[in-house]
């Protein structure tokens, strides 16, 4: 029998919780339903997104590989035009593999002949069928200026050498609809462009990484200024900075590119850093192509490179480089005048050099042309010689006449006599003036007593001493003159000079001494060298000038030149003593062709306290050069060539008057850690008008360390451009990769470094002898290092001359320094602001660069500084990334977190 005691539900209340039970089934599926969407539609859409962003991110890279040279031209117009087709043409082949859309490659190839339209690509160009899919299809480059691009958030629309693809796709939804809402079509997109490879301006600077410093030092710093209203123009190469971009004078010039790009670690747009786009005209403070405006691109922070340094290898430092040998190498100190002091010396040039106590070289003159007739241009400046009769250098006083060295009056007497005080005028009639233009004669050399003898006396100037042709000047081509007067000595006591005695034979020889040998110059035609003349018997007098003529090409060298005199008589004995005659010269010289203006300066490698141009001159760094004079090359015994370095003292200079040059090809400066900041008349200073120019050299052809092929020759310290062996001959390669290149390929430790200079003995290759053998006891095998063997092998391609290497205290340094600052002092665009000019490396990782190209002279190479300022004043300052561009593989730039 039943349960009585169960309880029963009545029938109606049952009804009522079946009602309740539908509405939660209701509910409950709308929560399966959301689910099933959320499971279902959104991971589908997640998936088809991912697959869309994988196709585009493939056709952008594939398209920015188009690119890999950063090099490029500014625009798809034009010699661009080929880059942007193959860039398109690659995306699309990509978009076509991974959609399989089925596009022939006629079709590739008329899709990729230019930017997609606004509304995209939605059909196959031959058939005009859809595409597989329903897709719409944009490919272009740069990234366009519509809402094709914008609407998702890019950020680089017109920016040269990105290519932006996008694909839509419809996309259906299987339990949303019941929901009430359907499906939006699903978009991948992305943008690509070249990684930077090759800066032509790096900055190192980080905010709150030490050592801090300048501008870079507090909270939204910048470690990148463009003040003024010039600017930077980046010829090749990019810009990249660990911090941000700061333009301080919106209407200036801002950055120009006409190839590569600008790279950031932090920063936005904003009218405190850059100015976008969008916020004017792009040309004024911001970032262009000189016609479109463009945005910085975004890197990760970039290393600081450690470049070894010239010195590393430099253990001896002798002043005279004593001990040196091949494994021990030496950087000599050097001085004034060819001296070589305890010390690291000074060294300057005069423009006064008839002062009477000139121990100096003459500067030369500056000339930012090479003819009247051709305007300056940037950075072609030159190092001419001045004019031996200007005035404004020389008063007017030099002439072009080499006397005997020898004083009047303290001439021995080559026939045996010891010459007194007493009887300076004794053997010479001096009632007879041989040139009216010329003093009285006097005893200069002589033979008496009926003695025969040779002597030999160099010829000089004279005016200022020991200065004659061979450094003011070489004479131009024509005739030379060597003009002497031969006269009788009579025996001591007999003054009687009407009275007869022997017959004196005198002749007189001009020679040059050529490696190691006094040559005979060979005469013009109708005369003789020797010249040689009979006094008979009687003779006495007036005295009578005698001529032999010779042709200015015949002679090198003129600091190499000299007399010889030789005198044959008969020594009587007896009664006939008195009668005895010996011979003698009372006036010569050799007259020179008017004079080539005289070489400037050559100032040799070495260590250095300071180098100082006054104003209006200039000089040249040599870097095979020994002496201060331009008839002497070659180094001192295992020395580096091309090495100058500077420092000993917070003193230490290189100071560049106004309106002067400093020029130097070859040449690698370095300077040490206490070497300072140009202030207070010390440090690198360069005056109003003046230039420091290093490494502008060229050599047509295609040299070392580049992949420029030489169009043109220029060479900055050169006399004229018909002229270009004289002062410094032409290098044999372009000179950008200085006289110390550093492998950058490096990426741990320091980066290699090596000479440009090859060490072996020209006369024995192989050898391995650096620069001079060992043994040093002849002249002759210690001739130096010669030009020809500058570069002699040609470098890889990764290689980069060092022109300026400021050596830090240590690495990572522990100070930033500012020793690098070529600017006007406050700026101004009068045109003689101070220029400086380089091709190569300006290696200053811990210090703050600044720089002011004002006035034509502004091109220079590659920078790595801690941080940087460009003041362009009236001018934009050329930046040139000189080498050889390594590959830049392609990177995709967007989409980036937040967009």
């Amino acid at each position: 029998m039943p349960d009585q005691s169960v309880a029963r539900v009545p029938l109606a209340l049952a009804r009522r919780w079946q009602g309740q039970a539908l509405v939660l089934y209701a509910l409950f599926l709308l929560v399966l339903l959301g689910a099933s969407a959320v499971a279902v539609d959104y991971a589908n859409w997640l998936l088809i997104d991912r697959r869309l962003q994988n196709v585009a991110d493939h056709a952008s890279l594939a398209g920015a590989a188009m690119f890999d040279d950063q090099f490029v031209a500014g625009s798809c117009a034009g010699v661009g035009q080929p880059q942007c087709v193959d860039a398109r043409t690659q995306a699309w082949a990509s978009v076509n593999e991974d959609l399989n859309l089925g596009l022939s490659d006629t079709d590739i190839t008329t899709l990729a002949g230019s930017d997609t339209p606004v509304a995209g690509q939605k059909a196959i160009p031959s058939t005009s069928a859809p595409f597989a899919g329903g897709h719409t299809i944009w490919v272009t480059t740069p990234p366009p200026a519509n809402a094709s691009y914008q609407s998702v958030g890019g950020r680089y629309t017109l920016n040269y050498a990105i290519v932006f693809v996008r694909v839509d796709e419809p996309t259906t939804t299987y339990f949303g609809r019941a929901l009430g809402f359907g499906a939006r079509d699903r978009v991948g997109w992305a943008t690509a462009g070249p990684l930077p490879t090759d800066f032509a301006l790096e900055v190192f600077c980080r905010n709150n990484i030490p050592p801090e410093h300048g501008a870079c030092g507090g909270s939204g710093a910048t470690s990148l200024v463009i003040d003024g209203q010039g600017g930077i123009r980046l010829v090749r190469g990019d810009i990249g900075s660990n911090e941000s971009l700061k333009v301080t004078a919106t209407n200036g010039q801002g950055v120009i590119v006409q190839a590569g790009n600008v790279f950031v670690v932090e920063g936005s747009c904003s009218n405190a850093l850059w100015t976008c786009p969008d916020d004017g005209t792009p040309t004024q403070g911001g970032i262009s192509d000189g016609t479109n405006g463009k945005n910085a691109f975004f890197m990760p922070p970039q290393p600081v490179p450690q470049y070894q340094s010239p010195l590393w290898d430099v253990t001896v430092s002798d002043a005279e480089c004593i001990g040196a040998d091949a494994t021990h190498l030496c950087v000599p100190s050097r001085g004034a005048a060819g001296a070589l002091p305890a010390n690291p010396g000074d060294w300057a040039c005069t423009m006064n050099p008839l002062a009477a106590t000139i121990s100096l070289p003459l500067c030369g003159r500056p000339h930012d042309y090479y003819s009247a007739s051709a305007p300056p241009t940037s950075g072609t400046v030159r190092c001419d010689a001045i004019q031996p009769d200007d005035d404004t250098y020389l008063d007017g006083s030099l002439h072009h006449h080499m006397h005997p060295v020898d004083d009047v009056g303290n001439a021995p007497d080559f026939g045996g006599h010891t010459q007194g005080p007493q009887d300076i005028y004794l053997n010479i009639a001096d009632f007879a003036t041989p040139r009216s233009a010329d003093t009285t004669p006097t005893d200069w050399v002589y033979s008496r007593d009926g003695r025969s003898g040779s002597y030999r006396v160099t010829l000089g100037h004279g005016l200022p001493p020991d200065l004659g042709p061979g450094t003011l000047g070489v004479p131009d081509p024509g005739t030379l003159y060597l003009r002497w007067i031969p006269f009788r000595t009579i025996n001591d006591g007999d003054l009687d000079l009407a009275a007869g005695g022997n017959e004196v034979t005198v002749s007189i020889e001009l020679d040059e001494l050529v490696s190691g040998t006094w040559v005979a110059v060979t005469p013009q035609a109708t005369f003789s060298n020797p010249d040689a003349v009979t006094l008979t018997t009687g003779a006495s007098g007036p005295f009578t000038e005698r001529v032999v003529q010779f042709d200015a090409s015949d002679i090198q060298d003129y600091a190499k030149l000299s007399l010889k005199i030789t005198v044959t008589t008969t020594n009587s004995t007896g009664a006939n003593k008195p009668n005895n005659r010996g011979a003698g010269i009372s006036w010569a010289e050799l007259e020179t062709t008017h004079l080539s203006p005289f070489e400037p300066p050559r100032i040799p490698p070495g260590y250095y306290h300071a180098i100082t141009v006054p104003d209006g001159g200039c000089a040249v760094l040599d870097p095979t050069a020994t002496t201060f004079t331009s008839s002497t090359t070659g180094l001192k015994p295992f020395q580096k060539a091309g090495i100058y370095r500077f420092g000993t003292g917070s003193d230490a200079t290189i100071d560049v008057g106004a309106g002067s040059f400093l020029i130097g090809d070859g040449v690698t400066l370095v300077f040490n850690p206490e070497f300072p900041d140009p202030t207070g008349g010390r440090g690198i200073r360069v005056g109003s008008g003046g230039a420091l120019v290093l490494n502008t050299m060229r050599v047509p052809g295609a040299p070392p360390c580049t992949f420029d092929v030489e169009a043109t020759t220029y060479n900055p310290s050169s006399i004229e451009p018909s002229d270009p062996d004289n002062p410094l001959s032409l290098l044999p390669y372009s000179s950008v990769c200085a006289a110390w290149a550093v492998d950058s390929s490096s990426q741990t430790g320091p980066h290699a470094g090596t000479m440009l200079w090859t060490a072996d003995d020209p006369a024995n290759p192989g050898t391995s002898l650096q620069y001079c053998p060992p043994d040093l006891s002849l002249p002759t095998q210690c001739l130096g290092l010669g030009r020809s063997r500058y570069g002699a092998e040609p470098l890889p391609d990764q290689y980069r001359g060092i022109t300026f290497y400021f050596t830090p205290d240590s690495f990572p340094a522990s100070a930033i320094s500012r020793r690098f600052q070529v600017s006007a002092g406050g700026g101004g665009c009068t045109g003689n602001e101070p220029g400086i000019a380089f091709r190569g490396v300006l290696y200053a990782p811990y210090d703050d660069v600044i720089i002011t190209g004002g006035s034509s002279f502004a091109t220079v190479g590659q920078v790595l500084a801690w941080t940087a300022k460009f003041n362009g004043a009236c001018a934009a300052i050329d930046l040139d990334y000189p080498y050889d561009p390594a590959p830049a593989p392609p990177y995709l730039l967007e989409p980036g977190i937040g967009q």
